[in-house]
């Protein structure tokens, strides 16, 4: 308050606070401060003049000052309601609402039937989160006033708190109907339809406030919120903005700008907003649930983790934190505390199916098949009743192509959203076919289709190369250049961003690798950013209309299975997967001592990772190491909780778990050049092991069982295109004779890599240039179709 000097004479103090109350009304607020300052200067015990003066800076903001104001005037006249009531008000501006709630109730003492009194009491409890009192006090203040506007937007705010939106959608409509003019409904109406989804009402709520009050911060910065659920993230960024102009300092305005930044694909930009917002508010769940996403994205697993692990550790049961934290263990490769944060969450929501199927992953990662088969049928029984979970975990699971195919729908209906049509190739002017491989790990994870790419017949295809997952290294990325005509990084990069790139260099054809696999980027697709897309590399249907082809042959997917996916089948006339252009392995065969194996006995191996042994499959390995004496099982460098597993599962059926051998991580031509110590690679079940493929190149048979769905013949088909279809069996019985027959005649085991070594350069499976000729012929009779208009077709490619 501004010191006022005392006048010459005397005023009339009574004119003078008549003069200031008018002034308050009419919303002159200066004048009305001035007014009563004039009367404080003349008498400070005036009580009239503080209660006005506290009122008044109260309006204009100054909480802490009216506090000031409103104690002396309460305590000149103790017995004033109205004094007590906007003291109250006073103190709830300043975040006491402990003090605000007892001085309301002062009030309420001295005037029961006190409306305005009731609505600030509802208010402070309601910021103690003592909602169902709020409520009651609410109510309590329209059964004296049932048209009073203030009342009925605070009893909407709280009935939005407990979860009962459309109650409260009615309440603040009641509100806006006692007072058309009042911002702060349209405000809280907005939040209401944010809460119900609308997202479009609530917008033109929040404009509705804003005419009235322009400068009201949280409203942009909820409108900020809207524009990113709505995928207009250019608009959440300017609303996110025009609200930090107002409040440089507000929190959710921070947050929502790291959002759309985020969105944008400014990962370095969208952490430093919540770096800054949570400066101001360390607790913030949002912000650093958002910045450990971001972290995610950027490959800062730790610090992803570091995030994640705060939201745990201040509301231990946010289920998607403990989610978000096990997806990242399970990156770090620490399956076991990954397993540990998805049984967490699903001990608060069992029926979450991301939570499940992520479970259930985890615990085939660590061979944990007890938890794995338990959780494995709450997920059929899911699928059967319709309901979406990760089709991939289903692969490791199940041999139902019937099953495999109801996920994938039910995931697609419930988890994706196709946010566009299709571009059209019809009015494309070119020679060249332009095809992109989208792929995550720069092509590593991808194998052979680099070595693909890099054949493709340039006269004809121009071959594009887009990566996610981690950026390349200078030498990583110059190999990739070599092999590509184009190469573009969208690790950072959100899914529309991808697909509008696909989009401006009008890909022709753009090929899906690893489909609903861990890390795949199936939100792309879904942008339909191709006139043509093409599932090549995931061993399943996609499920999904924004899907056109799938690439097969004919042992993995039989035309007349045609019924069970949603593409096309294009039927390679070999095999469905590249395998050529593998390094050659070394001269000198490794020593046995050196790979950690025994310098004799017969050597089982299988390189497939940990997820795909079944307790079925492992059953029959440890009969066979029982039955070969002095036999070891080699397998692939699991996880540590993986390896103790599987000791414990081989000790528990009277196997030494000394004879289960873990190899050493090693380069890919090391490990290659090892393959050759092993005597015979046994595949997995129902999930093949495409890693088959590195044995066979090495000159190592492989014993496969041949099962229904796709996954479970891809060994059947490597064999087939190796010319080893003699070592493909009906059933795991069969498959367990074959194996232990070859591991007892050595003459028949010496026959199958004697044949295996003469095919090997001549052999289907390994004729890159072959399989580049029948894989181009497939795309240009793709090609063929869009060009024509003709819908997609089912068709085989002749062999040459």
């Amino acid at each position: 308050m501004p010191s006022v000097p005392p006048p010459s004479g005397r005023p009339d103090l009574t004119m003078a606070i008549r003069q200031a109350m008018n002034a308050y009304r009419d919303g002159r607020l200066d004048d009305a401060a001035l007014a009563c300052a004039t009367v404080i200067s003349w008498d400070s015990g005036h009580f009239d003049a503080l209660h006005l003066a506290g009122v008044v800076k109260l309006a204009q903001g100054g909480a802490p000052e009216a506090v000031r104001l409103l104690t002396e005037a309460v305590k000149l006249k103790a017995r004033s309601p109205e004094a007590a009531n906007d003291l109250g008000r006073a103190l709830h501006g300043t975040g006491d609402h402990v003090a605000a709630m007892a001085q309301h109730e002062r009030a309420l003492s001295l005037r029961p039937a006190y409306p305005e009194a009731l609505d600030g009491l509802g208010n402070a409890q309601r910021a103690l989160g003592r909602l169902e009192e709020a409520l009651q006090s609410y109510q309590r203040a329209l059964s004296y006033r049932p048209d009073y506007a203030e009342a009925l937007n605070g009893r909407g705010a709280v009935l939005l708190d407990l979860g009962r939106a459309e109650e409260a959608l009615e309440s603040c409509t009641e509100a806006l109907a006692a007072d058309p003019g009042f911002a702060e409904a349209h405000f809280n109406r907005g939040n209401v339809l944010r809460a119900l989804g609308r997202h479009q009402r609530a917008l033109a709520s929040y404009d509705d406030g804003l005419r009235r009050r322009p400068g009201n911060a949280s409203a942009l910065a909820n409108k900020a919120a809207i524009f990113s659920q709505l995928d207009r993230h250019e608009d959440a960024m300017a609303a996110a903005q025009a609200a930090l102009a107002l409040d440089p300092e507000h929190v959710d305005a921070l947050v929502n700008s790291g959002v759309a930044a985020q969105h944008l694909g400014r990962l370095d930009e969208a952490v430093a907003a919540y770096d800054k917002a949570l400066a101001i508010a360390p607790a913030h769940l949002g912000a650093l649930r958002h910045r450990g996403s971001a972290e995610r994205d950027l490959g800062r697993l730790d610090d992803a983790l570091h995030s994640y692990g705060k939201v745990v550790a201040l509301a231990p049961e946010d289920v998607e934190a403990l989610y978000e934290q096990g997806a990242v263990l399970r990156r770090l490769g620490r399956h076991g505390e990954a397993l540990a944060c998805f049984e967490d969450a699903l001990t608060i929501s069992p029926a979450n199916g991301d939570v499940l199927a992520s479970a259930a992953f985890a615990a085939l990662r660590v061979c944990d098949w007890t938890r794995a088969e338990r959780w494995g049928h709450e997920i059929v029984l899911r699928v059967e009743k319709s309901k979406p979970v990760s089709p991939f975990v289903l692969l490791a699971l199940s041999d139902s192509a019937r099953l495999h195919a109801l996920a994938a729908r039910n995931f697609v209906r419930d988890k994706v959203r196709i946010s566009a049509r299709p571009p059209s190739a019809a009015n494309r002017r070119r020679e060249k076919i332009r095809v992109a491989y989208v792929a995550a790990d720069d092509f590593a994870a991808a194998g052979p289709i680099a070595a693909l790419a890099a054949r493709h017949d340039r006269t004809r295809f121009d071959v594009v190369g887009v990566s996610y997952g981690r950026a390349a290294d200078s030498e990583r990325r110059a190999a990739l250049g070599a092999a590509f005509d184009q190469y573009h990084d969208v690790t950072t990069r959100p899914d529309a961003a991808a697909a509008r790139l696909l989009r401006e260099i009008e890909v022709d054809i753009a090929v899906v690798i690893e489909g609903y696999a861990e890390d795949g980027r199936f939100g792309i697709f879904a942008a339909r950013p191709a006139p043509i897309q093409v599932n090549f590399g995931y061993p399943a249907t996609m499920g999904a209309e924004f899907v056109d082809y799938i690439i097969a042959d004919r042992t993995v997917l039989p035309f007349d299975q045609q019924k069970v996916v949603t593409e096309k089948i294009v039927q390679l006339p070999d095999c469905f997967q590249a395998s050529g252009d593998r390094p050659e392995p070394g001269p000198e065969l490794p020593s046995r001592e050196a790979a950690g194996l025994p310098a004799t006995g017969f050597v089982f191996c299988c390189f497939a990772e940990s997820f795909k042994i079944a307790r079925p499959v492992f059953d029959v390995w440890m009969r066979l190491l029982s039955r070969t004496a002095g036999g070891v099982l080699w397998l692939s460098p699991g996880s540590d909780a993986a390896c103790e597993q599987l000791r414990s599962e081989a000790s528990a059926r009277g196997v030494d778990p000394a004879r289960l051998v873990f190899a050493a991580p090693a380069p890919p031509a090391d490990h290659l050049s090892l393959h050759r110590l092993a005597d015979l690679f046994l595949d997995t079940l129902p999930f093949n092991a495409a890693a088959a493929a590195d044995a066979l190149w090495a000159g190592v048979p492989v014993v496969t069982c041949k099962g229904s769905a796709f996954a479970a013949r891809i060994g059947a088909s490597l064999d087939t295109a190796a010319g080893q279809s003699d070592l493909i069996a009906p059933d795991l019985v069969a498959y367990e004779a074959l194996a232990l027959r070859l591991a007892a005649e050595p003459e028949r085991l010496a026959d199958c890599k004697r044949r295996l070594a003469g095919q090997r350069m001549a052999a289907p499976l390994f004729d890159l240039d072959r399989f580049r000729r029948h894989v181009e012929a497939a795309y240009a009779r793709m090609y063929a179709l869009s060009r024509s208009g003709t819908p997609p077709q089912s068709f085989a490619v002749t062999a040459e």
